[in-house]
């Protein structure tokens, strides 16, 4: 598989056709086949949410995936990646997030490496922490996930079917732990089409290089975790900071917050974009037609 890699937006990428057909057809058969009921939550942050879920043992089917996702990010993992969650999701739009995982929600998995002192946390728990990366797959054509902060030609990125999307949450490494805020993020759902997804974290006490060259490079000691469970496909969600504030107290800070996002944006490094009007627009609705050609851009870093 040729991929094509541009980068068009700080600490985003995205690969097209990069999720293999054998392992979108193995998931669309369980989710066919499977007899189990969907999960439904009136009350997500205030919005109802209908979810079906699915966990996958490693097979042949989708090792050869994995293995790509840990190459490109140059990861040493601290245990095998041996089961990945699916989700179908409907009816959750997202409020505006930086993604957070619970450490004992990880309970016998091997994160003994990890340097506390270099995770962002949320401040009423330091052990649920900001990923170093988080990975996103679609398995259908539906939804999307928007980056508010970002520039608004480049904001909103669609689902598409075995399009992955992966972003870095952090500053450089010397600013850990302050995570970035231009990493705040939602996902885009609908209330009659479900949303076919998979949610990666990686834990790492730096942020390691993404590349898909075959040159030899200092490995990054990691963790690779599925964000979502049969009752919680949404569990990297975490509401906003903002939720600890009064509102008379948000509008205090709002200049000191959109400083904040502003240092965000200017800690990337410099972008090359890329000419546009290359192939038709995305579009953040079930398309009948996969795309033709196999590619990866580099929205970042």
């Amino acid at each position: 598989m040729v991929m094509k890699v541009s980068q068009v937006l700080p600490h985003v990428w995205v690969m097209d056709e990069a999720v293999p057909q054998s392992l979108l057809d193995r998931v669309d058969q369980a989710f066919a086949t499977d007899s189990r009921s969907t999960t439904t939550k009136e009350e997500y942050h205030g919005r109802p949410l209908t979810s079906r879920s699915i966990e996958f043992d490693m097979d042949e089917t989708a090792r050869p995936f994995f293995e790509m996702i840990a190459h490109g990010w140059g990861l040493s993992l601290a245990e095998p990646f041996d089961k990945f969650m699916v989700s179908d999701i409907c009816g959750a739009e997202q409020s505006p997030h930086v993604d957070h995982i619970n450490l004992d929600d990880l309970d016998g998995r091997n994160w003994s490496f990890l340097d506390l002192g270099l995770q962002s946390s949320e401040l009423r728990n330091p052990r649920k922490v900001v990923p170093t990366v988080t990975v996103v797959v679609y398995f259908n054509s539906v939804g999307g996930i928007c980056f508010p902060n970002a520039p608004e030609e480049v904001s909103t990125i669609a689902a598409q079917r075995g399009r992955v999307v992966m972003f870095e949450n952090y500053l450089e490494d010397y600013q850990r732990p302050s995570h970035n805020p231009a990493a705040s993020h939602y996902g885009l759902y609908f209330q009659d089409k479900p949303k076919r997804i998979l949610v990666m974290g990686i834990l790492a006490n730096q942020t390691p290089q993404f590349s898909l060259e075959p040159e030899p490079r200092a490995l990054t000691r990691s963790l690779v975790y599925c964000a979502g469970t049969e009752a919680d496909p949404l569990r990297h969600e975490n509401p906003s900071y903002d939720g600890y504030y009064t509102p008379q107290e948000l509008r205090e800070r709002a200049p000191d917050r959109n400083a904040e996002i502003a240092r965000g944006w200017a800690a990337a490094k410099p972008v090359e974009k890329q000419p546009t009007g290359q192939g038709k627009p995305d579009a953040v609705v079930e398309e009948t037609v996969a795309p033709k050609s196999s590619s990866c851009w580099l929205c970042g870093r």
